[in-house]
């Protein structure tokens, strides 16, 4: 497995043309397949993209990088097919410029160069900092810090996701444990919001340091919960069985069934932030906010609105009812820890992080090698 609903084989001494005769084979065993579930039976299908080694490409990150693109562009035909990578210039030189950053990704991890920065989150009415979001950042080889945006994309496209989102959650729960005044909200990846081992090792960082449930929120995607509704469901209460928060991220995005929120126990929604663009004078976000905001209100969720930028637009959200606010205007994300340690704590970095994922990492690359 992959990532998310992505698998992966290597078939041994087997030319091109053998390659294409095992996965129109691979695809025409699900489409012959009709599973029958309690609610019907149910069809699959399947997309596939491959790759030539080693005569299309040399690495493990140009293996991943190869077989993701030609996955891409099976994708984008009407019936399920297979794609077998073809290379180009122009997709060498950003395969180049990915495997680059994913052997950063890989050992920024190995290094402890993963950081988390905090963007204050604060109480609509009083303008006091309620909570932070944590917020994944790398130090490079040459020691400046990479944001989220540079790498993120690189290493969900290349299988490293989890990883990344397995070193937020370390250093995110390190931090709790460390200061008592912190309480964090934290991403998790679609890929990561179906990954069992990720919820079981929140599941030991909490029975280790249970004081951390209540001041830990976890976010996952819009996107994520309408398409697996059922899995978010459980996901959502294995979370809140664990003493801890659950919030819908980028809510307004375009998926979620008005419908469907009422079977999600969530704790608080983020509206998206493309709705505050120019709130003052924009009747349809107004409407749009204001909607939401009695959505939530609804089913007793609290609510957060995103990328606030100036005093008007904070003053119409906290007349209209919104929790809280995030945005440049309260404070950018930064990595120095905005609490102080309690009396007669250590004051030394905790920046460990499991030795086993860097060896999965480079159990993955040997294995594809």
């Amino acid at each position: 497995r992959h990532a998310g609903t992505k698998m992966a084989l290597v078939l041994r001494d087997c030319t091109e043309r053998e390659m294409l005769i095992a996965c129109e084979r691979f695809l025409g065993a699900l489409r012959d397949e009709v599973i029958e579930t309690s609610v019907g039976p149910v069809s699959l299908s399947v997309n596939i993209g491959g790759v030539i080694y080693p005569s299309s490409v040399r690495t493990v990150a140009d293996i991943m990088g190869a077989c993701g693109s030609a996955l891409d562009e099976a994708r984008r035909a009407p019936v399920p097919t297979v794609q077998v990578y073809e290379p180009s210039i122009d997709m060498g030189a950003a395969r180049q410029k990915n495997a680059f950053m994913a052997q950063e990704v890989v050992e920024a991890m190995r290094d402890r160069r993963m950081r988390l920065a905090y963007q204050p989150i604060v109480n609509a009415k009083t303008h006091e900092v309620a909570f932070h979001e944590a917020l994944i950042r790398m130090i490079d080889a040459d020691g400046k810090l990479v944001e989220a945006g540079a790498f993120v994309g690189v290493a969900s496209r290349l299988g490293l996701i989890r990883r990344v989102d397995f070193a937020a959650m370390q250093l995110a729960t390190e931090t709790l444990t460390k200061y008592p005044d912190a309480v964090l909200s934290l991403n998790v990846t679609n890929e990561t919001a179906v990954d069992p081992e990720w919820l079981s090792n929140l599941a030991t960082a909490v029975d280790q340091n249970p004081h951390i449930a209540p001041r830990l929120i976890v976010e996952i995607t819009e996107s994520h919960a309408a398409r697996n509704l059922e899995e978010s469901i459980r996901f959502v209460r294995t979370i809140q069985d664990l003493g801890c928060r659950v919030a819908i991220d980028d809510f307004g995005a375009g998926y979620t069934s008005f419908a469907n929120l009422k079977h999600l126990p969530v704790d608080l929604i983020k509206i998206d932030g493309m709705y505050v663009d120019d709130l003052a004078n924009s009747v349809e976000n107004q409407v749009f906010i204001r909607s939401l905001l009695d959505l939530a209100k609804t089913f007793s969720m609290e609510v957060v609105v995103e990328w606030v930028s100036d005093d008007e637009t904070a003053a119409l959200l906290k007349e209209w009812g919104v929790d809280y606010l995030q945005g440049q205007s309260f404070g950018r994300a930064l990595v120095d820890t905005p609490w102080k340690l309690p009396e007669g704590a250590d004051d030394d970095e905790t920046e460990v992080l499991s030795s086993g994922e860097a060896s999965t990492d480079s159990a993955m690359e040997n294995a594809l090698a």
